[in-house]
């Protein structure tokens, strides 16, 4: 049973709000999926000797984190993202989430040659994280100043 709920609380999203949740669900799924059965990598074969079990369990764990987040990002993607506080937080966990990862691939880019590790195709992957983070910030900003 949902208590109170107010006249704010029935102003969802617009479409191009709902199409963020909708499309960073739809892709991390993928993404989910490939790191849960560790196909479609090729940084992660048997043959290049990346794998230890370790690392298994570590790419396996960060799935089985990051599905339940994109889970209820959708769940909950009708919230208005200026006007409703369960709106807001998902978008600012949503914002923060794809801001560290852009953050942290960098960095660990900057780091290849002492030991750290370059996502491919880096571009790619930057893009949709980035896109993800101004994607985020336009609906905050439209939907912030809105009045109804």
């Amino acid at each position: 049973m949902l208590v109170g709920r107010g006249i704010i609380d029935n102003l969802p999203n617009p479409f191009w709000v709902q199409l963020l949740y909708i499309v960073s669900l739809t892709v991390q799924t993928c993404d989910c999926m490939a790191f849960m059965t560790l196909k479609f990598f090729p940084m992660f074969s048997r043959r290049s000797g990346n794998l230890t079990p370790f690392s298994v369990f570590a790419v396996r764990a960060y799935a089985c984190c990051l599905f339940p987040f994109k889970l209820l990002c959708f769940f909950l993607r009708k919230y208005n993202i200026g006007h409703t506080e369960v709106g807001q937080s998902v978008g600012m966990c949503f914002l923060l989430m794809h801001s560290v990862t852009a953050g942290y691939y960098i960095y660990a880019a900057m780091t290849v040659g002492k030991g750290g590790f370059r996502v491919e195709p880096f571009t790619g992957v930057m893009v949709f994280h980035l896109g993800m983070v101004a994607w985020t910030l336009t609906a905050f900003y439209v939907e912030g100043r809105v009045s109804y």
